[in-house]
C-alpha cells in the first residue's frame, strides 16, 4: 500500500503540533499557580503562559517543515511510519531544549520575585 508523501507530512505537522497542544495542556495549570503568586499581574501571568504555547507551536512547525520524508514513490506503509517516528524523535529533541530553557528563564524569575515572609 502506497502513501502518498503529502500524507505523511500533514500527519507529521498534525501529530506535532496536538502534542505541543498536549504538552501546553499538562503544565498550564501548575505554571499559571506559580506565575500568579510570584507575578501578581494578571497581564505577566498571561504573558509567560502565551511564551510557552508559542514556544511549543513553533518548535512543532519547525519540526515539521524543517524534516521532508524522502522516501521513494512506491516505499510502503511501514516506511512512511518509520519516518514520521524518527521526526518526531527530533521534535522531542527540541522540545526539551526549549522546555529546559524556559524553565530556567521562569526559576531566575521566582527568585528575583520571590514573595518575601515579613
Amino acid at each position: 500500500m502506497a502513501v502518498h508523501p503529502n500524507i505523511a507530512y500533514v500527519v507529521n505537522l498534525v501529530i506535532a503540533v496536538g502534542l505541543a497542544f498536549g504538552l501546553y495542556s499538562m503544565l498550564r495549570q501548575s505554571l499559571r499557580a506559580l506565575l500568579d503568586r510570584v507575578v501578581r499581574l494578571p497581564a505577566g501571568t498571561q504573558f509567560y503562559l502565551r511564551g510557552l504555547l508559542l514556544t511549543f507551536l513553533l518548535l512543532a512547525l519547525s519540526n515539521a517543515v524543517g524534516n521532508q520524508l524522502d522516501l521513494k514513490p512506491n516505499a510502503h506503509f511501514m516506511e512512511y511510519v518509520w519516518a514520521i517516528a524518527g521526526n518526531l524523535a527530533h521534535f522531542f529533541e527540541n522540545v526539551v531544549a526549549g522546555l529546559l530553557a524556559y524553565i530556567a528563564m521562569v526559576t531566575i524569575l521566582v527568585a528575583v520575585l520571590k514573595v518575601k515572609n515579613d
